[in-house]
């Protein structure tokens, strides 16, 4: 499922871009200890360009841009994890393929590494905290998510269900869901009219269609059962 562009998109990238970029200078700041010699500095430009397309690509990968922030979780958090390693490594084989690491500092790429998940981690907590107005905490339950993410695990004999509405009561029953395994359900996917969600993640969970793509939607899944997670939403409809 291809990500909807949007001018939303683009601020994220350039954002990511930025820190990206900061990242890669200060790791060579703290290797050199705050005085980066000329040689170093040649390094750090023609190595920027592989760091920052080996992690965009890799983020890109992850899901990192189809995840709504408003909503970021453990989850999200792990893939950041995940993403921000395999583009280390990416970008070490690029390197050790070019120059043999000659004239490079290996350590950079350790630090570099740390920053890119304190910046990244940070600026998708912070989105939530904002949005939440700072009156809740990423709950440690999600720690169960993420377990069951990691392996793939579903409770024995549970129902897919899929949620009408990606706002936030949609999110806060499929976290429920997520967090109860007594509840004997897992959530294969939501629908929403709005169309700038279309293809983004809830909890790893994506938002499929429009509400009018519900027969699609339940064909596609195989789900048996569906729950209206929109308040405002009349009754005729």
């Amino acid at each position: 499922m291809k990500i909807r562009i949007s001018r939303n998109l683009y601020i994220i990238l350039a954002i990511d871009i930025i820190l990206l970029c900061l990242s890669f200078y200060v790791a060579h700041l703290i290797r050199f200890d705050f005085m980066i010699p000329a040689w170093a500095m040649e390094k750090f430009f023609n190595m920027l360009p592989y760091v920052l397309v080996a992690k965009i690509f890799s983020f890109y990968f992850f899901d990192l841009y189809r995840g709504m922030w408003r909503y970021t979780s453990l989850n999200d958090l792990l893939n950041v994890v995940k993403a921000s390693t395999i583009a280390e490594l990416i970008v070490i084989v690029i390197v050790l393929y070019v120059n043999r690491f000659e004239n490079v500092s290996r350590s950079v790429f350790i630090i570099d590494w740390c920053l890119t998940l304190i910046f990244i981690a940070a600026l998708r907590v912070m989105t939530r905290l904002v949005f939440e107005q700072f009156t809740e905490n990423i709950s440690i339950q999600d720690l169960k998510e993420v377990l069951l993410n990691i392996f793939k695990i579903r409770p024995r004999h549970s129902k897919g269900i899929i949620i009408i509405g990606a706002g936030d009561c949609g999110e806060k029953i499929c976290r429920e869901i997520r967090e109860d395994a007594s509840l004997n359900y897992h959530v294969e996917g939501f629908l929403d009219d709005d169309l700038s969600k279309i293809g983004r993640k809830i909890h790893g969970v994506s938002v499929l269609d429009k509400i009018d793509g519900l027969a699609h939607a339940v064909e596609l899944t195989g789900v048996k059962e569906i729950i209206i997670a929109i308040p405002s939403l009349s009754i005729k409809r």
